[in-house]
């Protein structure tokens, strides 16, 4: 991995060019005086002298209170804390904001997610608004990912009803199993994925590369229909192969089973589909 220059590493917290080069120079040189640092970093005093105001009520930098007024970069660990706390305290106070809000409705669209990042915040969030049960076909790979955040539904006593490919899965339940053939199955799989469906109202299809490095294909939709027939295929799938297991004198877990089922259990979104359809 490339390493990140100094410059581009603040620049990325919202620094100026030119803050940017003041502060990483004050870091090897401190301390220094505005007109000194100016014509080191080859910048205009009135510019310099701007940035060393807004770096000061940043934090990034103290100011001597002399007449020469030196100025000295804050401790790199201090700056990233300071910055880290006023990121936590912005993003409080945004989701507060953007929660007066209303929601856009569901809607029926199915749309492309691009970016690793960006389908597994999706999939957080999709674990985090679970209120009743969560199904996946999920391989090792991105299953270590997710495990956090999937052993905090156990808490709230969400069902996990998991197909899983490992001989100790990153997190299991009693609606889980370990697919037949779970080698060789992946070993002629060409990636890793996260194929969810969250209380039949969303679904999330995920293909990532071997290494979960990038996207090769995805999908979320919160369509009701296209998540119901999603949660039947999943639930089908595990179904299948636990009652494989269950067979004989274990018929009474099998029953317990049939909870997960689509028409059995009637997972949230199914009654939101029926009510979609005006059928209730």
């Amino acid at each position: 991995m490339t390493q990140m220059l100094p410059i581009a590493a603040l620049t990325a917290f919202g620094f100026t060019e030119t803050e940017a080069r003041i502060y990483c120079f004050l870091l090897e040189e401190s301390p220094a005086t505005g007109y000194r640092i100016s014509h080191a970093i080859g910048k205009a005093a009135a510019n310099t002298y701007k940035a060393l105001a807004v770096l000061e009520q940043k934090g990034a930098i103290v100011v001597e209170s002399g007449e020469n007024r030196l100025c000295r970069a804050t401790p790199p660990d201090e700056l990233l804390a300071s910055l880290g706390q006023r990121f936590d305290a912005q993003r409080a106070e945004a989701k507060q904001a953007l929660a007066s809000l209303s929601t856009a409705k569901a809607d029926t669209r199915v749309y492309q997610l691009t970016k690793v990042d960006q389908v597994l915040n999706r999939a957080r969030a999709m674990l985090e608004n679970a209120e009743e049960i969560v199904a996946f076909d999920i391989t090792p790979g991105t299953a270590k990912l997710l495990a956090a955040d999937v052993t905090k539904l156990a808490k709230r006593k969400v069902k996990i009803a998991a197909v899983t490919y490992a001989p100790e899965p990153a997190f299991s339940s009693p609606y889980s199993t370990v697919t037949p053939h779970a080698d060789r199955v992946l070993d002629s799989w060409p990636g890793q994925q996260i194929n969810m469906v969250v209380d039949a109202r969303e679904t999330l299809l995920a293909f990532l590369s071997q290494d979960c490095s990038r996207v090769i294909q995805a999908v979320w939709t919160n369509s009701r229909y296209l998540s119901v027939m999603q949660y039947n295929s999943l639930t089908a799938e595990l179904l299948s192969y636990r009652y494989r297991e269950l067979a004989g004198d274990r018929a009474h877990e099998a029953a317990e089973l049939e909870s997960i089922s689509l028409t059995q259990g009637r997972p949230l979104g199914l009654a939101e589909l029926f009510e979609e359809s005006g059928e209730v």
